[in-house]
């Protein structure tokens, strides 16, 4: 409990920092936090969502500042190790679709990191790791219209990133992909039929 409230607080410190612009400090409060962070989370299991969540959107915060100082190695080292994180809470729970979207999240998260660094190749292919990741699901396998709505969405972000890049390979079946889902879920809204 006291190593819980103590990480908590500076978790909380580094919002503060974030929210007043304090960059700086809000990275040095978060890399405070962070061996904290990753103790309860090797004692929650690797493979609970509840554990690795936290600390997922942590790290992408930690990632994001060191970003916004200019310093893109040490926000690519924090990113590494959400995908890392992600893909061990995925082989844990190779059924999980939760699993495999926090494993796309994470690769999509330091692919839009490596496009900001100038990486264009490495954003590439974590952006293409994110895509393999969603195939792991299928979107029109997925059992309700809002998971294949959702799941679409992710796959229009992973797009819209590798077309920007100027990666076109596949893209073109993956957008048709995209419209076949999203088409009669659009249609089948009550508002929408004429």
């Amino acid at each position: 409990p006291a190593q819980q409230g103590f990480s908590a607080s500076w978790r909380d410190l580094s919002w503060l920092y974030f929210g007043q612009h304090n960059i700086r400090q809000q990275v040095d409060a978060a890399v405070k936090a962070l061996p904290f962070l990753e103790a309860e989370y090797a004692a929650g299991g690797r493979g609970n969502l509840t554990a690795v969540a936290p600390l997922l959107d942590f790290l992408y915060d930690l990632a994001g500042g060191y970003i916004n100082l200019g310093e893109y190695d040490r926000g690519i080292e924090v990113d590494r190790r959400a995908v890392e994180i992600a893909g061990k809470m995925a082989a844990d729970q190779p059924t999980s679709i939760q699993a495999a979207s926090s494993v796309a999240s994470a690769n999509m998260h330091l692919g839009r990191i490596y496009m900001r660094a100038g990486r264009r190749d490495e954003s590439i292919a974590s952006h293409r790791r994110a895509w393999e990741a969603l195939d792991r699901f299928p979107m029109e396998r997925l059992d309700t219209p809002v998971l294949r709505a959702q799941w679409a969405s992710t796959y229009a972000q992973i797009f819209e990133v590798l077309y920007r890049l100027q990666e076109r390979d596949g893209l073109v079946a993956l957008c048709r992909r995209v419209i076949a889902v999203l088409e009669p879920i659009y249609q089948a809204e009550p508002a929408n039929q004429k």
